[in-house]
This record gives C-alpha cells, structure tokens and sequence, in this order.
C-alpha cells in the first residue's frame, strides 16, 4: 500500500474532473450555496451560485446533491483500532470500513490496545506493517509514553526522549499517556518523572501531549463487584477528573509542551481550562459523542454498555459540556471508539467492575453528534470546526485536510440532515454489534463519503476497493 503523506495527488488521476452541487456547502467562510469543482484527489475551487465560472460549471455533468450539506471529511483523532494482536476486538478493515460509513476520511489510531502497543519506532513500524491491504479511509498513528514495566528496569532520561525523538522522526501525529491504569499490563501509567522528561522533548518537536486525564490516588482499589451505573460512576469520581487536569495545567506551564486532554466528561474542569488558554497556555481538550448524548439519569442501571472511563455524567454537567463546546473551550471531538468482543462487556453477569470500559461508536459519531447538535440549534460551521478543522490543526494535517477549499483535499461528506433512521447494531460495519446506541432515534445521515476525490462510500454500500494512506503530521503546532 501507499504509505505517502496525502499531499501528493496522483498523477493518474490528476485529470479526472467532477463538480459536487448543492445549496450548503459548508466552508471556513460560511455556507455557500454553490459547487465543488475537484481535480484528481484536490478540490480545485469552491464557487457560489452568483460567480459567473459557476454558470459554466453548471452546464457540465455534475452530482447534484440538492439541499444535502456536502462537509468537510470528519477527522477523528481518537481511535482504538486494535491491531495487530488483537484484531478480534475490531481491526483496520472493519473499523476503517466504519470510518467511511460514518463519514470520517481520516482517523489516527491511539497506541493501544494493539499488541505490541506502540511505545517505540519498531512497534510503530510493525503496526503499519500488519497492513495487508489499504485501509478504506487515511489513517495516521500515535506514539504512546509508558511509566516503568512491572519487573523491568527504569528507562533512563536519554533512553525515553530518544524513543520519543524515534516516533516522531517516524510521522506520528500524537504522543499518548495515563495519568492511570489503562487497563493493560502492557501500557502502565506514567509518572512524574517520565512526564518531565517526555513534555520537553515534545515541547521542542512541536508535538502535543494527548492525555488521559484521571489521577486515581494511590490507595483506590477497584470494586471487584459492581451492578449499578451510579454506583460505578461514584467509585469513578469526577475529582480525579480535575485533579488530573490541574496538574497538567501546571506541567504545561512549566514546560511549554502543548496538552491536549482527551474524552473530557466532568464540565466542572472547564473554568480552569478557559483560565489556562486566557493565560495562553497550549492546552486543547476533546469531549465525545457519548458525553454529550447521554446522561447518567437515562442510563439503565445495570447496563455495562455505557461503561466509559470517565463515566457519562449528569444532565445538567452534558448541557454544560455542550457550552464549551460553543464557546471555543472544548476544541475538538473524537470518538475514543474502544471496541471489545461481547462477552468482555459482561451483559449476562450486569458486573460493571469486570467489563472493559470503552463504547463502539466510530460509524456512528457524525450522526449521533449532529442529531443532538440541532436539538439546541448549534451552528454546523463550529460543528465542522470541531470534527474537521480543529483536529486537522492539533494533528499537523491542516496544510491538506479539514476544509472544504482550494488546494485540499478532496475529502468531502453528502449529509442528509433530514432522514430519520433508528440504530441496528446488526448494520454497523464494526465488528462487534454491542452499542449503547442500540435503537437510538436519529435525524441526519451520511449518503456519501469521498476521499480524495473519490466516493467510498454511497448510500448504504462502500463503493471502491480501499485505497487509504498513512499520513504523517506536517510541520509542528506553531506552523500550523
């Protein structure tokens, strides 16, 4: 497969020319009605209905999509694709195939739960190496940095930023960690004394720091039985949450290392985040589409398939997630798709303490996001802005991905915003049908993912052989 950077074209289709129509083009300067002129892989231009060059573009053959929105491609920059070691949690084939069901073009692929997790350029090199065929859509990879092995001897401080150096000479977008158990012997937490050796390296590659933000103190043992939500989300306290956000407020001020917080549940954190980018800090977070859908009033107690780490929360704290989010202080949305075979899930048992804390929802993200979005009349550009063009910029792709522009990508999504559909777990293209959002009443649907130009998906079907690349991240924070 084609392990390029996307900004290359390909010169065999350089001359292939379409025009996309519709009255809701969504760009960085507002909704155009208009269309989409696309060159091989790249979008050629963007022309409103009153320019004199649309008049002509209209007498060709185009793709009218009418009153669809045609969107940015989604970039999800939080994904548990799970391979290689083990595929059969899920898998690049079936998660990508997901992705372009779910109009997502491009996703970056966390460092666990694969086997070996991806700590260091060689394991790096052996996940992209499982890679028999092309995934559906363009993937890129996160490094992770890891706290001591049980029974190993610590890394010294050059031994860690060399294999920080190693990943990002390799193109990874992201370096990951725990501030807590991930759930993996293989990935254990790390430390104060790694953070502070890592966040500088990082601080000077121009790479940001992706952290899961939970501070379990040291003497928390986990319940061995649990068969209440409520009761798993009081153990799972939400001032583990802050506590752990506040400390990496204050690294990220001591080092200059940009921190970006991932799967943000508790809205209490969010004062203190306004606070640390009022001061200028390099500090972003992601909340997902589970903690802005649910809450934990709504929740059947004994069902393990809203088990997340941080827990989904209450309705008045989704509300005011929602609020950060429009306010700029959340700044991207990711789908922490953490995928597991059914039966680690313990729906027969109802046991939360035993089952794996992760929610399947990767094909299901845009739609699930958009449908609560216009309950409260949420602009579509900021909704774009987090899904496409924000996380373009945290990840070193925004110079080819994230809008719908002259020069880009041509990676584009037809949505209906008016098709009504109710969720099968059975139709997902995952591999695992468990999903909490099990006959969830939806309004907005993906008809047409495009990558690069080309459709892979088209109304219920992937349309093309998988033909996606690896991309790697473009420059550093401050180019971009």
């Amino acid at each position: 497969m084609n392990n390029a950077s996307t900004d290359k074209a390909s010169p065999q289709g350089a001359s292939v020319r379409k025009i996309l129509r519709s009255s809701r083009i969504v760009t960085p300067n507002g909704i155009v009605d208009g269309a989409i002129e696309i060159r091989g892989e790249k979008i050629a231009g963007v022309f409103d209905s009153s320019d004199a060059q649309f008049a002509s573009l209209a007498r060709e053959s185009i793709i009218d999509y009418g009153n669809f929105y045609l969107l940015p491609g989604v970039i999800d920059g939080h994904v548990h694709v799970n391979q290689p070691g083990r595929t059969e949690w899920e898998g690049g084939k079936t998660a990508t195939a997901a992705a372009a069901a779910g109009g997502i073009t491009t996703l970056v692929d966390m460092p666990l739960n694969s086997s070996p997790v991806t700590v260091n350029a060689l394991s790096l090199q052996m996940k992209q190496s499982s890679y028999e065929q092309a995934p559906f859509v363009d993937m890129g990879f996160h490094g992770g940095a890891i706290g001591t092995l049980r029974g190993t001897i610590p890394l010294s401080h050059s031994e860690i930023a060399m294999q920080v150096d190693a990943l990002v000479d390799a193109g990874v977008l992201g370096v990951k960690v725990f501030l807590c158990d991930s759930g993996l012997d293989e990935f254990p937490a790390i430390t104060e004394r790694e953070l502070r050796t890592v966040m500088p390296v990082l601080a000077e590659r121009g790479v940001p720091l992706w952290v899961h933000a939970e501070l379990v103190p040291l003497d928390w043992e986990s319940p061995k039985s649990i068969h209440q939500y409520r009761e798993w989300s009081s153990a799972r306290s939400k001032g583990i949450e802050l506590t752990a956000i506040e400390w990496m407020i204050k690294l990220c001020r001591e080092t200059g290392c940009a921190v970006h917080i991932v799967h943000l549940a508790n809205a209490e954190a969010l004062s203190r985040i306004h606070h640390a980018k009022t001061e200028g800090l390099p500090f972003t977070i992601e909340t997902c589409p589970h903690y802005l859908y649910f809450c934990d009033e709504h929740i059947p107690d004994d069902d393990p398939r809203y088990k997340c780490c941080p827990p989904i929360r209450d309705l008045s704290n989704r509300e005011l997630l929602w609020q950060g989010l429009e306010l700029g202080e959340i700044d991207t949305l990711g789908s922490d798709h953490s995928p597991c075979p059914p039966e680690m899930k313990f729906l027969d048992t109802k046991n939360f303490a035993s089952a794996w804390g992760g929610i399947s929802s990767l094909q299901l993200m845009l739609p699930v996001v958009w449908h609560a979005a216009m309950l409260r009349d949420f602009s579509v550009t900021r909704l774009t802005e987090c899904m496409s063009s924000s996380p373009a910029k945290l990840l070193g792709l925004s110079h080819s991905k994230g809008r719908i522009a002259a020069g880009m990508d041509a990676d584009i999504v037809a949505f209906d915003p008016d098709f009504q559909w109710v969720v099968q777990g059975d139709e997902l293209y995952h591999r695992h049908k468990v999903t909490p959002y099990e006959d969830a009443e939806l309004k907005g649907k993906v008809f047409e993912t495009w990558l690069r130009g080309k459709s892979i998906y088209r109304d219920g079907s992937l349309t093309d052989m998988p033909f996606g690349n690896f991309v790697r991240r473009s420059g550093n924070l401050d180019d971009e």
